[in-house]
């Protein structure tokens, strides 16, 4: 079984470097979360009188400078806490569609190794193997980046932060192999139901390439779909009858259980809205546009889960902008007392905020593209056989990374659009002087990013396809 593992893992060594590159990430961005937290818990260690005192607050009453020393600490602890919260569910998100698109990639070769006598249990269980491997191995090389890499991002992020004492961050190897822990939970966690997929592969699979068919919604993701968006709506009808320190963490929320919400719903939505608004140019206008959009359409299981990510990537570093631009507008401060736990932070607070989820996101979106480039090659042979010119294939591989991103972005505007009216809604009742804000420039800013990575990552791969002999590219099996 260990070598039926590692044979499996060699021979698609492309598929699994995506998922490598997914959990290597994601340990670097829990190491910036762990790094938090264990700086916050020595800070309770710490001489109170002198914490305040470096922390810029004059002032202060006697009696009063210990509630201000715990307020510090809990500050470190929570915005750890929401760093492996928006981390975690986006790592979980990634994963899941990484680890889908990874089985249906190679739904042929298990099919292959039923043939061959292998049960489908210990299918799934050498999948689940695999996926506990790549994690642990990939999490381990992001949590020893993270010895160089967190501290200099905690500083940078925490030291234009009023209120805040200059301490040094802490993270040795014991937050190292904790975080390594939760990488691999995580990825297990992420992968139960497609490496359950793969144990259900029919034989006759054997005899077909890699499914075309966009996942379907199951009971399962019904229900996960309808408990979400409950907590949507009732996080968003609540927010209104709390004070604003109070409604601080829920507002937070609101949008990543939005997104959350729409990733769920990603079968029955992503489908048609591609479809939708990719109609709107002709495709008489261009033949390579017009095979880019039956290319997507037609491999709805890569688009969706390239889609899914893409539009976590905008929609949660955007929605959190919303959340937070909302909450300025109430006219509270720093200062008052309804604002002293309130999510009104700097640009830099913010990015180390979502930072995590955001690089975690746009690293599953190169993942998913270079993964599925493994069987675009024999494609590429296919349509300049059939008289396409090289130029045309690869202005086709720039329209379907157009397309992509496009619809991602449709569906991360949803989330924004929500967000910014529904945060508004709820808090008008006691502040009047809300507007709804829909956190646009940094939601704009990732959606370049997200375009430019996913171009490339198309690209790249069908230049490298196209250097190559087409003769033995149409014999492959």
């Amino acid at each position: 079984m260990i070598r039926l593992t590692l044979a499996g893992m060699l021979a698609q060594r492309r598929i699994w470097i995506g998922t490598l590159i997914v959990a290597v990430v994601t340990g670097l961005a829990l190491s910036l979360a762990a790094t938090v937290i264990h700086t916050g818990i020595h800070i309770g260690t710490l001489d109170a009188a002198a914490l305040v005192h470096e922390s810029g607050l004059h002032g202060i009453p006697a009696d009063a400078v210990g509630q201000v020393a715990d307020a510090i600490q809990y500050f470190f602890v929570f915005f750890g806490s929401v760093i492996v919260l928006f981390s975690g569910v986006c790592a979980m998100v990634v994963v899941a569609t990484t680890t889908n698109l990874a089985v249906d990639l190679q739904r042929r070769e298990y099919a292959l190794w039923q043939l061959a006598g292998v049960s489908p249990a210990r299918i799934t269980a050498i999948v689940r193997g695999q996926v506990a491997l790549v994690s642990l191995v990939g999490a381990a090389v992001g949590t020893v980046v993270g010895f160089a890499v967190a501290p200099r991002v905690f500083t940078a992020g925490f030291e234009a932060t009023p209120g805040l004492p200059p301490v040094a961050p802490l993270y040795d190897p014991l937050d190292a192999v904790l975080t390594t822990l939760v990488v691999v939970v995580i990825a297990v966690l992420g992968a139960l139901r497609a490496s359950g997929r793969a144990g259900r592969v029919q034989a006759i699979e054997a005899l077909r390439g890699p499914g075309r068919a966009a996942g379907r919604m199951t009971v399962i993701r019904w229900i996960l779909a309808a408990l979400l968006l409950l907590a949507t709506v009732s996080n968003g009808l609540s927010i209104g009858d709390l004070q604003l320190d109070q409604a601080a963490v829920p507002s937070a929320m609101f949008p990543l259980t939005a997104a959350v919400t729409l990733v769920a719903l990603a079968p029955l939505v992503t489908a048609p809205l591609l479809r939708l608004w990719t109609s709107i140019v002709p495709a008489r206008l261009s033949s390579s546009w017009f095979l880019a959009r039956n290319t997507a359409e037609y491999d709805l299981t890569r688009s969706t889960s390239t889609v899914t990510v893409m539009m976590i990537a905008i929609a949660l570093p955007g929605g959190l902008a919303a959340a937070n631009a909302v909450f300025n507008s109430t006219g509270a401060t720093p200062d008052t007392p309804d604002a002293s736990q309130s999510i009104i932070i700097g640009d830099q607070t913010l990015l180390l905020l979502v930072g995590g989820a955001l690089v975690i996101a746009l690293a599953g979106v190169a993942a998913n593209v270079y993964m599925a480039s493994s069987v675009r090659d024999r494609e590429h042979a296919l349509v300049r056989s059939a008289g396409s010119t090289p130029g045309g294939v690869l202005l086709s591989a720039v329209f379907e990374g157009v397309i992509l991103a496009g619809t991602a972005l449709v569906q991360a505007a949803v989330v924004l659009l929500v967000t910014g009216f529904g945060l508004a809604a709820s808090l008008a009742a006691h502040n009047p002087s809300v507007r709804p804000d829909f956190g646009v420039p940094p939601a704009a800013g990732v959606f370049g990013a997200a375009l430019v990575l996913v171009i490339l990552a198309t690209v790249v791969p069908t230049l490298l396809a196209l250097r190559q002999r087409l003769v033995p590219m149409l014999a492959a099996a």
